[in-house]
């Protein structure tokens, strides 16, 4: 039988939906945490379905379900200085070794409770700057790893040049070395660390409100 209409999705399935795209986060976030980086890139896709509303036919599941309204987010962005002259990463912190240091989210080891924001003000709020005072807000980075750096496509070119300065230029300055020797870059950057800290404060924020409908 031939159809005149779209097919109306029903609550339920967009229910299931969320519940899905919710236990795809936590599947990415343990393997993030098991040392597979990269699915920091899979974080920011599954963020941009729950979240992302770009436009009439391009609604995030939290609107279609009726939860972006009033929905309050967690940010764990604390120290943040527009004044300041160094590079700026409030959502990670960097671990030392003996061999090396790296970047690492704080996930719930945030130096003080963390704030609650509205949505569009946490969407928008930076949480990386590199060492030429460029900001990079939680949108753009879900949109730079999404649409461009492999979380759904993979571009030839990387549009955001702060985006390119902290992920591939060591935009945040940070080096490890010894005593005496020359200093090498932490590698990679702090943005995939500040991604699955992105996605810690979506799940602290979320899973309530899905454990509440």
């Amino acid at each position: 039988m031939s159809r005149s209409m779209p097919y109306k999705k029903s609550a339920r399935e967009l229910r299931t939906a969320f519940e899905e795209q919710l236990a795809a986060l936590e599947a990415s976030c343990e393997g993030f945490d098991s040392g597979s980086l990269w699915e920091a890139r899979r974080i920011a896709a599954v963020v941009y379905i729950l979240l992302h509303d770009g436009g009439r036919n391009a609604r995030s599941l939290a609107w279609q379900l009726g939860l972006k309204a009033g929905l309050v987010m967690l940010s764990c962005r604390q120290g943040w200085s527009d004044t300041s002259l160094a590079s700026q990463m409030p959502l990670v912190a960097i671990k030392m070794t003996s061999t090396g240091a790296s970047y690492h989210p704080l996930l719930d080891n945030c130096p003080i409770p963390p704030d609650r924001l509205k949505f569009s003000k946490w969407w928008e709020q930076p949480v990386l700057r590199d060492s030429e005072h460029r900001t990079i807000s939680r949108k753009n980075l879900i949109f730079s790893l999404r649409n461009q750096d492999g979380g759904a496509h993979v571009d030839g070119e990387l549009s955001d040049h702060a985006y390119t300065a902290i992920s591939r230029e060591n935009g945040a300055g940070w080096l490890f070395g010894r005593p005496g020797g020359p200093g090498t870059p932490l590698d990679p950057g702090p943005h995939l660390a500040t991604m699955r800290q992105i996605g810690w404060e979506v799940q602290q924020s979320l899973t309530p409100v899905d454990e509440e409908n």
